[in-house]
């Protein structure tokens, strides 16, 4: 009776857990974007901003630039800039700009930086576009130990943006340092106000902020500050707009509308230990100035060199690249000696940084896509720049199939449907499902435009729907 019993209860704790389990997956071909070999090689921060054009700028932290090794897959262990941008063609992905100051050599090339303050350095936050100009805040930093001094916004113009030359002005906040501002910002067209994230330091953990200005005014004019019940003219009565003071984020976050709602995401913190702070989460407000609650694990990082942890920071929320009702959501990657974790260790490939070499994956973004509705089963938000195709890509000669709805998904039971509104009258649809390896779990013909679909195990697949010379690929979840 008590072996039953066991069998029950762990039964019901493995049922839990696929429950629980996120559908989010790694976007490859995002990632295999920023396998660059010269120029823009490597860096972190991984920030993006919609550019008109149909274009997106990247913002990012230490940058190596050039020097990449293609026998070894390596880069320096010494990052040649403080801080770059890049300009990416969004109908072709794969073509980007590096935006440094061209007019300078060595790390001098690093295009935002204060030449009246060489202690400097400045890493980016988020910003937005208005007409001609995008606006990009920066926290300003010394020393080795990583301390925040001022927030800076820049002013770059962006038409034909090739080089920092674009960038027009440069200004300190009347804000203090150790309080970051432009972590996150959000250009609310319905309440006509421009919303902006920071956060403050809780002795371990980080709090997020909000203020706001309207966008009928310039980004210098004065701005108000979220205190909790009311907007107030005083930055020092800023207060924490989680729903819990056991929630927090980490030095970087996202906050992104969706439809009518805001919603937050950010990474654990890890404290630069590898192994630490893989999870990454979402939560909800139905306001700007929250109180964000509804916690949901979205992705746990599980990304390994020689059998071991990276450490990983920097979850970042893209929707301007929303595809097939997917978030892509960016991730950095590091490798650090061991930080004094008993039982923790990292790779560490640089002990003399100005002789050895590093896995150059060991410092690139990664990516991921979330379904928008495991954050939240109302969002069905449109592709905002990207033609309707399939996320996984297609085979050549392969034109894709649209009009495909696959649903419920993730599935209810063992059961969903598939639905094809777009086949040509006559023509035979067939259907494969198979395994994230490419097995071949299930083959059958479609009879109609619907058909219901049983799978005898659980987990995510791919689903290739096939008529005449059209294919849709899909990925569905079976609970």
């Amino acid at each position: 009776m008590k072996q039953i019993v066991y069998f029950i209860i762990l039964f019901a704790v493995l049922f839990q857990e696929v429950l629980a389990q996120s559908p989010a997956y790694k976007d490859e071909a995002f990632t295999e974007f920023f396998r660059r070999t010269s120029g823009w090689v490597a860096s972190d921060a991984t920030i993006s901003i919609p550019l008109p054009q149909n274009r997106a700028l990247w913002l990012f932290g230490d940058t190596h630039i050039d020097g990449y090794e293609a026998s070894d897959n390596s880069i320096p262990c010494l990052f040649q800039v403080r801080n770059s941008m890049m300009v990416q063609d969004m109908e072709h992905p794969e073509e980007f700009i590096t935006i440094l100051d061209n007019t300078q050599e060595g790390i001098n090339r690093t295009p935002v930086k204060d030449p009246e303050n060489e202690e400097l350095y400045f890493w980016p936050g988020h910003g937005y576009s208005k007409g001609d100009t995008t606006v990009v805040f920066w926290g300003a930093y010394t020393g080795a130990g990583m301390e925040h001094r001022a927030t800076y916004l820049t002013k770059i113009y962006t038409p034909d943006l090739t080089d920092a030359s674009a960038i027009k002005e440069m200004v300190k906040l009347p804000l203090p340092g150790g309080i970051e501002w432009g972590n996150a910002v959000v250009v609310d067209s319905a309440s006509q106000y421009l919303y902006i994230y920071g956060q403050m330091k809780d002795w371990i953990l980080f709090r997020p902020l909000v203020a706001r200005v309207s966008m009928e005014q310039d980004i210098l004019s004065a701005w108000e500050f979220f205190d909790g019940n009311t907007w107030t003219s005083g930055y020092w009565n800023a207060q924490q707009v989680m729903g819990s003071t056991d929630d927090y984020v980490s030095p970087s976050f996202s906050v992104i509308k969706l439809q009518d709602k805001y919603y937050m995401i950010s990474q654990d913190i890890g404290f630069l230990t590898c192994g630490y702070g893989r999870e990454i989460y979402s939560w909800e407000s139905n306001s700007p100035q929250g109180p964000f609650t509804n916690k949901k694990l979205l992705y746990t990082i599980e990304d390994k060199y020689q059998g071991e942890y990276w450490v990983t920071y920097n979850a970042t929320a893209h929707p301007e690249f929303i595809r097939n009702n997917e978030l892509l959501i960016s991730y950095n990657v590091n490798g650090f000696a061991n930080n004094g974790v008993e039982g923790v260790s990292c790779q560490n490939e640089c002990r003399d940084a100005f002789r050895d070499r590093r896995h150059a994956d060991g410092y690139r973004p990664k990516f991921i896509r979330v379904p928008l509705t495991y954050i939240d089963p109302t969002l069905n938000v449109p592709d905002r720049y990207f033609p309707e195709t399939d996320p996984t890509g297609l085979p050549a000669g392969w034109v894709p199939l649209k009009q495909v709805r696959v649903y419920p998904n993730p599935s209810a039971g063992d059961r969903f449907t598939v639905e094809v509104n777009s086949a040509a009258p006559g023509v035979a649809i067939k259907i494969q499902v198979r395994d994230l390896q490419g097995k071949l779990v299930l083959e059958q013909d479609m009879d109609g435009t619907s058909t219901n679909i049983q799978l005898r195990s659980t987990g995510m697949f791919l689903l290739y729907i096939t008529a005449g010379n059209k294919m849709s690929v899909s990925k569905v979840v079976v609970r």
